[in-house]
């Protein structure tokens, strides 16, 4: 048999640890037993501790002759090999068995609910829009604001004293055009209708923001 790390020369004994072969310059003796020059050093830290300075140095082997077509070569003293220092005694080189960490599931953040725009409460108004829509047409801010009656009645007023001072206009114009001048007051009642209509909207679009109830007429 040739040795694992010098394929040109014999192997004398085999590892007891590994089982290679090995030649009498890798072989080491340790303990008793025989090992190569890789787990010589494990084998020395597996004996028990010695007092300092016991330790012998172990003896070579001869080193034997090895196959050489050219003739055989002159004899050659084997080198000693490492002699053994005193035992190991730091942490043992038994592998750790594998403990997995435990993994803690991360608790998910809290978001705020969003309410439904379906079952919520009252969305929010643009103030100012629903006044706008009341100064084109009164009535019309507070059919924004969701008050559908309080709309109706003042689109209905507004509209209805609009339509009834123009046709006395023109009745008295063609029967007595002096009686035009008596109808001027009755235009106050249209516009005290669209400023209460500006006004009415834009206030129940704030309360409506507020949070507060708005009532809407009947």
């Amino acid at each position: 048999m040739a040795c694992f790390n010098h394929p040109g020369m014999s192997a004398v004994a085999v590892c007891g640890n590994c089982g290679k072969e090995c030649c009498a310059v890798c072989a080491t003796r340790v303990g008793g037993g025989m090992f190569c020059r890789d787990c010589a050093d494990f084998a020395r830290s597996q004996l028990p501790p010695e007092p300092v300075g016991t330790a012998q140095e172990e003896p070579a082997l001869p080193e034997p002759e090895a196959a050489n077509p050219e003739g055989p070569r002159p004899e050659t003293t084997a080198p000693a090999g490492p002699a053994p220092g005193p035992a190991v005694t730091g942490p043992s080189l038994m592998p750790v068995p594998f403990r997995p960490a435990t993994m803690v599931p991360a608790t998910p953040p809290s978001y705020p609910a969003i309410p439904d725009p379906g079952t919520g409460g009252p969305r929010q108004k643009e103030s100012l829009l629903s006044a706008a829509l009341s100064l084109v047409l009164p009535g019309a801010g507070q059919v924004y604001n969701g008050q559908i009656v309080k709309g109706v009645v003042l689109a209905v007023l507004y509209l209805g004293s609009m339509a009834a001072i123009l046709v006395s206009i023109v009745l008295a114009a063609i029967i007595a055009p002096y009686i035009c001048l008596f109808c001027l007051p009755a235009f106050l009642l249209p516009l005290i209708v669209l400023v209460y209509a500006i006004y009415d909207a834009y206030e129940a679009g704030e309360k409506i923001n507020n949070g507060m109830p708005v009532d809407d007429w009947l």
